[in-house]
C-alpha cells in the first residue's frame, strides 16, 4: 500500500513529539495499563498462598503472550489516535472555512475584487491551456509516433526560390527510397479531392488522401473495418482504398456490410476495402477518403512534378539525427546526378512538428508564457489587497497570540481565507475559461491545426487545480508571514500610526513586479497587432468585394475529354452571367488567396535556358475563362487581357504577372516574347500583356504568374484543368445570390459539387484566420494585464491615501495648498509605475528574439511598439492615481484631522 510508509512515518514522528513530553504517549499508558493489571493478578494469587514468583509466572500466563495482547492495545490505541487527529483536524478546518467565509463576507468588495482577478488570470490559463492540451499535448493516435518522419524537399536561394518545404516528386521520392536504409517502411501520399456522388444524396467534393500501402504501414492504424488494400491492388489504376470514420457514419449511415461495396467517386466506381476507426487523422480529421496512390516504380514521371510527400517509420536502431544525416548524403548524390536542380534537395520533419508546425508551436508557448505572467499579475493583485486588509487586522491577529493561538494556528487561519479566494476564483477561471474558449473557437474553428481536439478535459481540470493552488500559495504567504511577525506591542504601535510605511514598501515592490510584468505582456500584444495590421495591409492584387466565389470540378463519365470540360464551363459561364445582379462571371484554375504554390518550368524563346549550375525559370501556369481580369478588377499595364477571340484555332497566347517581367525579362516588356512549358516546347505561347502581380498568400511572396485562356489548353494537347474557380462581381449583397447559383449550375449538371460558395471577403478572412485569432487572444490578455496593472497602482495610492488621511489633514492645515497634495499623492502612484517600466522594458527586448520569424513585417524589437507600451502604462498609472489624489486634495484639514 502506498499509505504504509507514510503512515508509520507519521506514527513515529508522532512518538518523537510525545517524547518531548508536551503530548501524552499511548503507549506508555498501555504499558501502565498492562502492569497494573498484572500487578493486581500477581497480588491476588500471592493472598491464595503462592509465592511472588510463581504467582508472577502464573498472572503472565494467564494474559497468555503478553507482547501480542502489547501490540494489539497499541494498535487499537493508534487507531483511536488516528482518528481523534483527523476528526479534531476536519473540525479545526471547519471552523476555520466558517469563520474564514464570515470574514470575507464583511468586506465583500474586497472578497469580490480578489476572485474576480483570480478568475480572469486562472481563466485565461485554463482557455490557453485547453488549446495547447489539444493542439501540440494530445497524442497523435499513431503506434510510436515519435518514429514517424516526412520526406519532403527544400530550395534554398541560388535555386531562384527561398521555400523552406516543398512537396517531393514521385522520381524523387522513388530514389530517395531505394538509397535510404534509415527506415522500416516508407511510403509516400498527396493530398487533393474528389467528388462522390450517388442516389438519394448531394453531391460533395471530399478531401482525399493518395497514398500507398507503404504509407499505411508506417502508420499502422488498422482499419475499424475490412483491411487496407495490398501491395498488387495499390499499383492497379483502379479507384480503391478506405474512408473515414466520419464519412462512413454521415454518408453510409454506419453501414456494417460496407466492406467491399462500391461507391461512385469523380464518376468511376471506388472498391471500398475498409472503414478507418474513429478519431483517425492524416494529415488532418477533414480527409475522409484515402485512396491508392497508383505509385508503379517502372513509371516515375516528370522529376520536376512535384506534389507528393513520403511518410515513414525510422527504424528501432536509427535516430533522426542519424536519418538527417542519410538525408545529405542522398542531396549530396542528387547533386552530382542532377546538377542542373541546383540547390534543390531532400528535408526530414518529425510528423508532430509538420501536424502542429514549428510556428504555431512557438507562438502558442509565448501565448502560455503570457497568460502565466497574466496569472502572476493577478497573484500580485490580491496579495496587495490582501497585505492592505492584513495591515487592518494586526491588532486582531495579536490579540489572538495574546490570548494563547500559536503563530502556527493564526496563519492557518490566513491560509484558509487564501485558500477560500482560490477556490472561488478558480471556479469562476473555469467558467471564464469555458466562455472564452467557446468564443476563440467561435472566430475561426480551422485556425489552428487538430482544433477538434481542443476542449476541457480531465488533464485541464487538473492544471486548473494546479494553477488555484499555487496562486492560493502565492498571494497568501505574504499576509501569512505579515501575521505570523506581529506581536501585540507592534500592533499598537501599528494602529496608533496613520503614515503605514510598514508594508508600504513591499506593496508598492508588488507594484513595480506587476508594470514590470504587463510591460512583457502588452509589448507582446502590441508586437502581435501591428503583425496583423501590417498583413492586412498588403495588397492581394484584385478586389474582395462584392464578389461571390466557388470551386467547380469537372469530373465523371461526362467530361471525358478537354472540350466537354470546356464546354461545361463556358455554359456554366453564360448561365451566371444571366443572373440579375450579376455584373460579370469568370473562373481561374488559381484562385487568389486560396494558398496554392503549384509551379511549373518553362523556357523563353530566343534565350538560352539556363545552365545546370542556375537555377530554372518557374511560374504558376494558370487557366482563365475571358473576363477573368475585369470581374477581379486586375488592370492591364502593358498590351492587353484575354478575351473570347482566344480560341483553339487561333495562336496560343499568354498573359504573365509583373513578377515575370522583373524576375525573367530584366524589367523589360516583353510583349510578343514566347514562353512554353519546359516538358512541352513543342506548343509556344505569345505574350500579349502585362497585369500587376497577386497573391497566394498574404504573408508569402507573390508567386510569378502566367495567365493562358483555358479554350486554348495547354502543351501539345487539348488537355483542361478540370477544377476552376468562379467568380461573380455583383452589384448589391452577393450572399443573396446563392439559391440562385445553386439553382443555374444544378440545372446544367446535378452530380457536380459546389464548394466554398460565398463572399470573397470570407477566403480572404481564411487567409488570415490564424493571425486574427493569435492577435486576439494576445490583445485580450494584453487588456487584461494593464487594467490589473492599473488596479495595483489604484490599490496602493488609494490605500496609502486612507492610511494618511489625518497626515494630510496636518500638512493642509499647517499651509500646505491642495495642488501640492494632489502632485505628492500622483507622484507616489506613478513612480513605481516608471520603475516598472524601467525593469520591464528590458525584458520585453530580451524576449522579442523568442518571436523568431513568427511576426510579419515587424522587427521583434520595434522601439515604436515599446515606446507605445510606455505611454498606455504610465498614462494608465497617472489615471490611477489621480482619482484618489483629487480626493485627498478635497478634505477638509476639520474632517481629516478627526479621523482615526
Amino acid at each position: 500500500m502506498v499509505w504504509s510508509p507514510l503512515r508509520s512515518w507519521l506514527s513515529r514522528l508522532t512518538r518523537r513529539y510525545r517524547a518531548t513530553g508536551l503530548e501524552p504517549d499511548p503507549d506508555g499508558e498501555v504499558e501502565e495499563e498492562l502492569g497494573f493489571h498484572l500487578d493486581m493478578r500477581t497480588q491476588e494469587l500471592m493472598e491464595e498462598g503462592l509465592t511472588e514468583q510463581e504467582a508472577r509466572r502464573a498472572a503472565e500466563a494467564r494474559f497468555r503472550d503478553l507482547n501480542r495482547v502489547r501490540s494489539e492495545c497499541e494498535r487499537l490505541a493508534e487507531q483511536w489516535e488516528w482518528r481523534t487527529m483527523w476528526k479534531t483536524v476536519f473540525s479545526e478546518l471547519g471552523t476555520d472555512l466558517r469563520f474564514g467565509i464570515r470574514q470575507l463576507m464583511r468586506y465583500p468588495a474586497l472578497a469580490l475584487a480578489a476572485v474576480v482577478t483570480l478568475g480572469l488570470g486562472i481563466g485565461a490559463n485554463t482557455a490557453v491551456f485547453s488549446v495547447v492540451n489539444g493542439v501540440m499535448l494530445s497524442p497523435l493516435g499513431f503506434p510510436d509516433a515519435e518514429s514517424l518522419v516526412e520526406v519532403r524537399t527544400r530550395y534554398l536561394p541560388p535555386s531562384g526560390f527561398d521555400i523552406d518545404r516543398f512537396p517531393i516528386s514521385v522520381s524523387e521520392f522513388l530514389d530517395y527510397r531505394e538509397a535510404s536504409t534509415a527506415y522500416e517502411v516508407l511510403g509516400a501520399y498527396s493530398l487533393g479531392s474528389r467528388t462522390l456522388t450517388g442516389e438519394g444524396a448531394e453531391p460533395a467534393r471530399v478531401p482525399t488522401v493518395f497514398l500507398d500501402r507503404g504509407a499505411l504501414e508506417a502508420l499502422a492504424v488498422q482499419p475499424q473495418l475490412g483491411r487496407w488494400f495490398t501491395e498488387e491492388e495499390d499499383q492497379l489504376r483502379n479507384a480503391l482504398g478506405l474512408i473515414a470514420h466520419d464519412l462512413w457514419a454521415t454518408r453510409f449511415g454506419s453501414d456494417p456490410d460496407i466492406v467491399g461495396t462500391t461507391a461512385v467517386v469523380n464518376g468511376r466506381s471506388f472498391l471500398i476495402t475498409g472503414v478507418m476507426p474513429e478519431g483517425f487523422a492524416f494529415p488532418t480529421a477533414s480527409y475522409q477518403i484515402f485512396e491508392n496512390a497508383g505509385i508503379d516504380p517502372e513509371d516515375r514521371g516528370n522529376r520536376a512534378s512535384h506534389g507528393t510527400a513520403g511518410i515513414g517509420r525510422l527504424r528501432g536502431d536509427v535516430s533522426f539525427t542519424e536519418a538527417e544525416a542519410e538525408a545529405a548524403t542522398v542531396a549530396a548524390a542528387w547533386a552530382e546526378e542532377y546538377p542542373h536542380n541546383v540547390a534543390h534537395f531532400p528535408i526530414l520533419e518529425r510528423l508532430s512538428d509538420n501536424v502542429v508546425g514549428l510556428d504555431v508551436r512557438r507562438t502558442l508557448l509565448l501565448l502560455m508564457a503570457a497568460v502565466g505572467l497574466v496569472a502572476l499579475i493577478a497573484t500580485a493583485n490580491v496579495a496587495n489587497l490582501l497585505m492592505a486588509r492584513g495591515e487592518r487586522r494586526l491588532g486582531e491577529m495579536s490579540v489572538r497570540q495574546a490570548l494563547g493561538a500559536s503563530r502556527s494556528r493564526v496563519v492557518r487561519q490566513l491560509a484558509v481565507e487564501s485558500l477560500i479566494l482560490a477556490v472561488a476564483g478558480g471556479a469562476l477561471g473555469v467558467a471564464l475559461g469555458t466562455v472564452g474558449l467557446s468564443a476563440l473557437l467561435r472566430i475561426d474553428p480551422g485556425a489552428l491545426p487538430r482544433a477538434h481536439l481542443i476542449g476541457l478535459n480531465g488533464g485541464v481540470l487538473v492544471f486548473t487545480a494546479l494553477v488555484t493552488l499555487l496562486t492560493s500559495l502565492l498571494f497568501g504567504l505574504a499576509p501569512a508571514v505579515q501575521a505570523g511577525r506581529s506581536t501585540l506591542a507592534a500592533a499598537t504601535r501599528e494602529v496608533k500610526a496613520s503614515s503605514g510605511k510598514g508594508g508600504g514598501t513591499f506593496r508598492r515592490l508588488l507594484v513595480t513586479a506587476q508594470v514590470a510584468l504587463s510591460v512583457l505582456v502588452l509589448a507582446s500584444a502590441g508586437l502581435v497587432v501591428k503583425s496583423f495590421a501590417t498583413l492586412t495591409a498588403v495588397d492581394p492584387g484584385i478586389e474582395v468585394e462584392n464578389r461571390l466565389v466557388f470551386g467547380l470540378a469537372a469530373v465523371g463519365n461526362r467530361y471525358r475529354d478537354g472540350d466537354e470540360v470546356r464546354r461545361f464551363y463556358s455554359e456554366v459561364q453564360d448561365a451566371l452571367q444571366a443572373i440579375p445582379g450579376v455584373s460579370s462571371v469568370s473562373a481561374v484554375s488559381q484562385l487568389p488567396l486560396a494558398g496554392s504554390d503549384s509551379r511549373n518550368d518553362f523556357v523563353i524563346e530566343g534565350d538560352p535556358p539556363p545552365s545546370d549550375n542556375d537555377p530554372a525559370w518557374s511560374a504558376q501556369w494558370t487557366s482563365v475563362l475571358p473576363g477573368y481580369f475585369e470581374t477581379m478588377a486586375i488592370p492591364v499595364r502593358h498590351g492587353r487581357l484575354l478575351d473570347h477571340t482566344d480560341t483553339w484555332d487561333t495562336e496560343p497566347v499568354a498573359v504573365v504577372s509583373q513578377d515575370v517581367v522583373d524576375e525573367y525579362f530584366g524589367g523589360e516588356v516583353p510583349l510578343n516574347r514566347r514562353v512554353a512549358m519546359t516538358q512541352d516546347s513543342l506548343r509556344w505561347l505569345r505574350i500579349v500583356g502585362v497585369v500587376p502581380r497577386t497573391t497566394q498568400s498574404l504573408d508569402g511572396d507573390p508567386i510569378p504568374q502566367i495567365y493562358f485562356p483555358l479554350a486554348q489548353g495547354l502543351g501539345s494537347s487539348r488537355w483542361a484543368s478540370r477544377y476552376m474557380a468562379f467568380a461573380l462581381r455583383t452589384a448589391g449583397e452577393t450572399s443573396l445570390l446563392i439559391p440562385a447559383v445553386r439553382a443555374r449550375v444544378a440545372e446544367l449538371d446535378p452530380l457536380v459539387p459546389l464548394t466554398g460558395l460565398g463572399p470573397m471577403e470570407d477566403v480572404f478572412d481564411r487567409s488570415v484566420a490564424r493571425p486574427r485569432l493569435i492577435t486576439t487572444l494576445f490583445g485580450s490578455f494584453g487588456l487584461i494585464a494593464l487594467a490589473l496593472a492599473t488596479v495595483g497602482v489604484f490599490g496602493v495610492v488609494s490605500y496609502s491615501v486612507s492610511r494618511r488621511t489625518r497626515e494630510i489633514g496636518i500638512c493642509m492645515a499647517l499651509g500646505a495648498d491642495r495642488d501640492r497634495i494632489l502632485r505628492r499623492v500622483v507622484r507616489e502612484g506613478a513612480w513605481p509605475a516608471v520603475a516598472g517600466l524601467l525593469l520591464g522594458a528590458p525584458l520585453a527586448f530580451a524576449a522579442g528574439r523568442l518571436w523568431g520569424t513568427t511576426l510579419f513585417g515587424v522587427s521583434p524589437n520595434d522601439p515604436t511598439v515599446l515606446a507605445w507600451v510606455g505611454v498606455v502604462l504610465v498614462g494608465a498609472a497617472l489615471v490611477s492615481s489621480y482619482l484618489p489624489a483629487r480626493r485627498a486634495a478635497g478634505l477638509a484639514p476639520t474632517e481629516a484631522l478627526r479621523v482615526d
